[in-house]
């Protein structure tokens, strides 16, 4: 029932953490169909996959367009890259699952707002994490995905970055200090960011 929120794939695991799984609605199709994964907002630091829009889903279904839900770590535990990394994990273990949920492997595209939204153009973005040489058959899957829909997108999550082409304080903000683990406190203007936020 193209309405229904329970999912035809509930809870799928994709990670050792209870945070790591998601959702698929598996439109009725006798091929391979395109898949549209949501990846959730809050700041990196709250929100579920369950936030998605039900419309959205619908229409996809409609459309003949599978449609999935993800859920990733929150940076107040892990920082800096783990929320990216879980999202593309995700995405490798729909493409190595693709033949049994009828999902075209190649047609996947990833959506989100705010900090969902800069996941998904992570994904689309970032050189693909694929180890074709992995002894792990997920990590032999591609991460990047073909298209992304970015609602209440950030422009980047490095504050160095941010301070440059904001005007204001927007940079010192206690969601990009969690996403780049540093404390809640840490004074910007004194403090040098040890590693690269390519985010």
């Amino acid at each position: 029932m193209l309405t229904s929120f329970i999912p035809d794939v509930k809870d799928e695991p994709y990670g050792p953490h209870v945070r790591n799984t998601f959702d698929l609605w598996l439109p009725e199709s006798d091929k391979p169909t395109p898949l549209l994964l949501y990846v959730h907002g809050g700041g990196f630091t709250r929100g579920d996959k369950s936030s998605f829009s039900m419309p959205l889903k619908v229409e996809c279904l409609r459309s003949g367009i599978a449609f999935g839900a993800t859920n990733y770590r929150f940076a107040t535990t892990a920082p800096y890259p783990a929320p990216m990394h879980d999202s593309a994990r995700a995405v490798q273990t729909i493409r190595h699952n693709a033949a049994r949920w009828k999902i075209d492997p190649a047609r996947i595209a990833a959506t989100g707002s705010s900090a969902g939204a800069g996941i998904s153009l992570w994904l689309a973005f970032h050189p693909d994490l694929i180890d074709p040489e992995s002894d792990d058959p997920i990590a032999r899957q591609r991460t990047r995905v073909s298209a992304a829909v970015a609602t209440n997108a950030q422009c980047s999550y490095d504050p160095r970055f941010v301070r440059e082409l904001v005007p204001g304080n927007a940079y010192d903000n206690v969601h990009l200090k969690l996403l780049a683990g540093v404390p809640e406190d840490t004074d910007w203007d004194t403090f040098e960011v040890d590693k690269e936020l390519d985010a």
